[in-house]
């Protein structure tokens, strides 16, 4: 079984249909602040969630320390 972290963006409920763009964003924030440490094809997810699969657990506290700073999380 595949470690990974589960992040819940529930603060995105909009009317209208401009919730994919901000999921979309949000999406792209997190790639950014992850850069280096996890591969974009390793996070996926929308609607309320985006799931991050873990290639290494050792890596775990620093994605979770980064993953502080992005507005929406």
């Amino acid at each position: 079984m595949q470690p990974v972290i589960i992040i819940h963006h529930h603060e995105i409920v909009l009317k209208g249909n401009n919730r994919k763009w901000f999921e979309q964003q949000l999406m792209k924030n997190v790639r950014t602040v992850l850069g280096e440490l996890v591969p974009h094809s390793a996070i996926t997810g929308g609607y309320g969630r985006f799931v991050i699969q873990l290639q290494n657990e050792s890596k775990s506290e620093l994605i979770i320390e980064r993953l502080k700073y992005v507005f929406g999380l």
